[in-house]
């Protein structure tokens, strides 16, 4: 949470910045304030990766280098705010590891450039700890303690989603992130929803399901459009520094979908052949996405594919083991009811994926649910309405809807804030 004083600051514009503090402390314990080094600072968040990494772009004629010395042993430590952001979980702040410095450049005799690229100071923890134990119970409560003093040992806030199974497994030297995305691949939630992930977001830790972000309102809303300023009564016009936020700078389209691809990885359908040991028995389940489509939480409405899709279980097979009482007390063990669903819901959430350059604020961040409004590149006549209607709207219904951001890269210097977003869905407004 920002302890800041906000009262000198004003926002003046969209993709305002402030750098309330970055500060770097070296091995020998020296630290220094490196504002006025500063020329560029990324920090990026993936909803598919355990840890924010940062990139920071220093232009001095000091030496830090050598005085320090930086070597690979330091720490910095932000606070990044849209200015007047002083509400908990709204600027960029943190403590991270400098693993890297690289690019250097010698601009002059006595002027550098050079990088240093950084990550969320549990890596180093995850690094150094492997644990040799044996883990039951309920899930997310196993979580909790992978993240506590016996395994990441954070102090950053953590938001984890009930699980309604439990479980028990050999942790065999494994580090508390191999833990988490272990249990994640098993956890149900009460939904009996098992997409569970492992991420770190500006607010901290999260162990949440697909089907918990999905059920978030949505937090903004990006516009493609080409708006200037408001227009006033008597001609005038004024900055509209909410709707310039909304405005979309830049949109690329990654993926509007990959058929094959989604075959070959049994996005819509699979076959899972499973062996019991124990009871010298096999299973046999058929997965069909379309089908379940209606009894598991979406983005939007519709399905993106329909039921003449060319494909069969058939065309993937998992094989997997099942674990009947290999634990006292304990049934299957193992996610083979629920690994086709799983991972069908993740390829889904990728096979649809845009990018868009927008005005940064602060408390964008991964995990959020997003808006997403584009016109038709198409010819308008008096008949089409501002809608989604493939016949007459003009809104692009293959573009447009309710997405995810699973990644997010704030691009930042002195004067400015930049924000590339990665944009999911997983379904289709129409």
């Amino acid at each position: 949470m920002s302890t800041a004083d906000t009262s000198t600051e004003s926002l003046n514009f969209a993709g305002e910045i402030v750098l309330r503090k970055i500060e770097l402390l070296s091995s020998a314990n020296f630290k220094l304030d490196i504002r006025d080094q500063i020329l560029s600072i990324e920090v990026y968040e993936d909803i598919f990766s355990p840890f924010i990494t940062m990139a920071v772009t220093l232009r001095e004629s000091l030496d830090f280098i050598n005085v320090l010395p930086i070597r690979g042993e330091e720490i910095i430590t932000i606070e990044l705010a849209t200015p007047t952001f002083n509400k908990p979980n709204t600027t960029i702040s943190g403590k991270f590891y400098v693993y890297k410095l690289a690019d250097r450049e010698l601009i002059t005799d006595r002027n550098s450039v050079y990088t240093l690229y950084c990550v969320s100071y549990e890596a180093l923890t995850d690094l150094n700890v492997k644990l040799s134990k044996a883990n039951k119970g309920n899930i997310a409560e196993i979580a909790a303690s992978l993240l506590g003093k016996d395994g990441l040992n954070t102090e950053k806030n953590i938001n984890i989603e009930p699980t309604q199974n439990t479980t028990k497994y050999i942790s065999n030297f494994w580090s508390p992130i191999k833990n988490l995305n272990y249990i994640a691949a098993t956890a149900i939630n009460k939904n009996d929803n098992p997409t569970y992930l492992f991420f770190e977001n500006r607010e901290g830790f999260n162990f949440v399901s697909l089907d918990l972000l999905y059920d978030l309102p949505v937090y903004q809303t990006f516009t493609d459009s080409s708006y200037v300023r408001d227009t006033l009564p008597d001609g005038k016009s004024i900055r509209n520094i909410q709707k310039e936020y909304q405005q979309i700078i830049e949109i690329k389209v990654r993926t509007n979908f990959d058929i094959l691809k989604n075959i070959n990885a049994g996005t819509y359908a699979s076959r899972i052949y499973s062996y019991d040991m124990l009871r010298k028995k096999y299973y046999v389940k058929d997965y069909v996405a379309y089908d379940e489509f209606g009894e598991i939480n979406h983005l939007n409405d519709f399905s993106i594919n329909s039921d003449q899709l060319p494909t069969k279980p058939v065309n993937f097979i998992y094989n997997n083991v099942r674990h009947f009482s290999v634990f006292n007390g304990f049934n299957d063990v193992s996610n083979t009811e629920t690994m086709q669903a799983r991972a069908s819901a993740i390829q889904l959430l990728k096979s649809n994926m845009i990018e868009i350059r927008v005005n940064g604020r602060t408390d964008y961040t991964v995990g959020q649910k997003v808006y997403i409004e584009v016109p038709k590149p198409a010819p308008i006549n008096e008949n089409d309405t501002a809608d989604l209607n493939n016949a007459t709207g003009m809104i692009d219904s293959m573009l447009s809807g309710n997405y995810l951001i699973t990644a997010i890269n704030n691009i930042i210097n002195r004067e400015n804030h930049t924000a590339i977003l990665e944009l999911c869905k997983d379904s289709s407004v129409e």
